[in-house]
């Protein structure tokens, strides 16, 4: 027998609360073991709580694991009013969640509830540290065409200057223009 099957088992044992602690302490430590425990339990709220984990702390590529538990289980229906519901709380995990979720076929109301969800807004100047990353990244290209003996002047002030178009929209948010 498996570990994974013994835990299974162990956990079947449990109440439903201890259930739903172990899934959440299984998830944190390991999304995709969270998601297959909790599958196999099959208790609905061993789903939404699988569901809800994912839309807090997985990445993109687990959350298409959670979403497919939750629709083969709770129907897309119940899966668009959960995510309706956690769009508050966790919006870029809810747009992730919406990414899969909208593959599926959906009857008009459903579809209706997954287009109403509202996308996550995140402004860019709370991504100060990725921004400054890009920032030192130009900079090293623009230095490296500088350094360049072959690079004649002109080509360097046109990437320049591709580079500022590019960037005005960055820079005009971290004003806090936007």
């Amino acid at each position: 027998m498996s570990p994974l099957r013994r835990e299974i088992d162990a956990l079947r044992r449990l109440p439903e609360a201890e259930r739903l602690s172990a899934v959440r302490a299984a998830f944190e430590t390991d999304a995709q073991r969270g998601v297959a425990l909790a599958a196999a339990l099959g208790k609905p709220r061993s789903i939404e709580a699988a569901l809800q984990l994912g839309v807090a702390h997985a990445d993109p590529s687990t959350m298409r694991f959670c979403v497919e538990l939750a629709v083969a289980r709770l129907g897309l229906r119940r899966v668009a009013a959960l995510l309706d519901v956690l769009s508050d709380t966790h919006p870029a995990g809810v747009d992730a969640a919406l990414y899969w979720a909208r593959m599926y076929p959906a009857d008009p109301a459903t579809r209706a509830v997954l287009d109403r969800v509202p996308p996550a807004v995140r402004p860019l100047r709370d991504d100060s540290i990725a921004l400054e990353h890009v920032f030192q990244e130009v900079d090293r290209e623009v230095e490296a065409l500088r350094d360049d003996a072959d690079a004649p002047p002109a080509r360097i002030e046109a990437r320049r200057a591709q580079l500022r178009l590019a960037w005005a929209p960055v820079e005009r948010c971290l004003a806090g223009a936007v």
